[in-house]
């Protein structure tokens, strides 16, 4: 028989899940409550408790004293809630600088990467142009040598010399 719940899931499971639960509320709660739109509506709402109540005849009409108490309710209910929010969202905010740094370190390590081998595309290009240069000085050369040699040669253009016979 398994132990925890009864759908055969642990208790350490049971836990981290309601942990996740109230770890997604307490975020949601600190993010409608800690925005301008929550204050707004808020200030709104009690404003207009505290003029129209009592011109609508409501019998319960607030009081100073019973704004105080349920203003200081609300506080004393939020700030526990809030300081898990934040918590929560710090945590969150911590794993998304760390993730983010992660990386910004890939990025530049690539960067270093791609400029090295630019250096080195950039090496091997001059070292391509000098072997071109001095191939291209070589077959000039060659060509000044052939046309010296083509010049010299008395049977005509390039026709290999016959023996020589001698009077």
């Amino acid at each position: 028989m398994p132990s925890g719940g009864t759908d055969g899931r642990s208790g350490a499971a049971i836990a981290q899940e309601a942990n996740r639960f109230n770890e997604t509320v307490a975020a949601t709660v600190t993010r409608v409550t800690t925005s301008m739109w929550f204050l707004y509506g808020l200030v709104c709402f009690v404003g207009l408790w505290m003029n129209f109540a009592p011109g609508l005849g409501l019998d319960h009409a607030p009081s100073y004293p019973v704004m105080l108490y349920w203003v200081n309710l609300f506080q004393a209910v939020m700030l526990p809630v809030l300081a898990v929010g934040q918590s929560v969202l710090s945590r969150a905010s911590d794993a998304r600088q760390r993730h983010e740094a992660e990386v910004v370190d890939r990025l530049d390590h690539l960067t270093r990467r791609i400029l090295k081998l630019e250096e080195e595309n950039s090496a091997l290009r001059q070292m391509r142009h000098r072997h071109h240069e001095e191939l291209l000085g070589h077959i000039h050369a060659l060509s000044t040598q052939v046309q010296g040699l083509q010049g010299a040669d008395p049977g005509g253009a390039g026709a290999a010399p016959g023996p020589r016979v001698e009077p």
